[in-house]
């Protein structure tokens, strides 16, 4: 039986109609179609907000392993320019000996120098992972808010229950009375 026999018979007062199946038939009609998009426009919001994330941590591991194998390369770098360094001076020690007082006192500067280089590109690393992983904070803060945003706009965008309710009831009311007015009774 089709939504609008339901509510007719229901009118007509006629057997085997629940209420309950007409209340829904009525629902449905006055905000199925409504209720639907709000599921639609949800659906598609999460699955681009959940592209969008997948997209932004792909991008960020990238950016990572990018900059991890720039400093690799960086730390190899200079590892082989020391060495070469330190190469360099003790075939300066085992040429001169008259030297070799200030050789050491150069290789431990140089070996100071180094530890101190050493220091800078670790916090230089440590400095960028930490504004790396702060802005990935940012980023997925504002895609929760916004989010949170759009869920809360379509929450409000639905109707409340108890409004619902209410309209029901003041339709079923009016039903009633116009039935009781076609019977030529008074309406209670």
């Amino acid at each position: 039986m089709s939504a609008d026999k339901k509510v007719k018979a229901a009118e007509k007062g006629q057997p085997g109609v629940v209420a309950g199946e007409s209340l829904d038939s009525v629902r449905n009609i006055l905000f199925g179609a409504q209720m639907r998009d709000i599921e639609k426009k949800f659906s598609r919001l999460e699955s681009r907000v959940a592209k969008e994330l997948s997209e932004f941590s792909d991008e960020m591991g990238k950016r990572m392993d990018s900059l991890e194998q720039h400093f690799k390369k960086e730390v190899e770098a200079l590892t082989v320019a020391l060495r070469g360094e330190q190469k360099a001076h003790e075939e300066h020690v085992k040429a001169s000996t008259q030297r070799f007082a200030e050789i050491e006192q150069s290789a431990a500067q140089h070996s100071d120098d180094s530890a101190s280089a050493l220091r800078e590109i670790r916090a230089q690393i440590l400095d960028q992972s930490k504004s790396l992983r702060d802005e990935i904070n940012q980023k997925s803060d504002k895609l929760t808010a916004a989010l949170d945003q759009e869920a809360e706009d379509l929450r409000e965008g639905k109707v409340d229950r108890s409004e619902l309710g209410s309209l029901l009831t003041e339709l079923g009311m009016h039903l009633c009375s116009e039935k009781g007015s076609e019977d030529g009774s008074k309406p209670e």
